[in-house]
C-alpha cells in the first residue's frame, strides 16, 4: 500500500502545478487585454466595438 500512497502523491502534485501553470498563463491573458483597454472608454466606444 505504500507504493500506491507514493503515487497518488506524485499524481496530486503534478495536478498542482498543472493548475498553477494554467492560472498564471489565464492571469498574463487577462492583465494584457485589461492593459490594452482604457478606464476612460466612452459607453459610444464600447458599443462601436460590441457591436454584431
Amino acid at each position: 500500500m505504500d507504493g500506491f500512497e507514493h503515487i497518488l502523491v506524485g499524481l496530486a502534485l503534478l495536478a498542482a502545478l498543472a493548475i498553477g501553470m494554467l492560472a498564471h498563463d489565464w492571469r498574463d491573458d487577462f492583465r494584457e487585454r485589461m492593459m490594452g483597454r482604457s478606464v476612460h472608454d466612452s459607453l459610444h466606444d464600447w458599443w462601436m466595438r460590441h457591436r454584431h
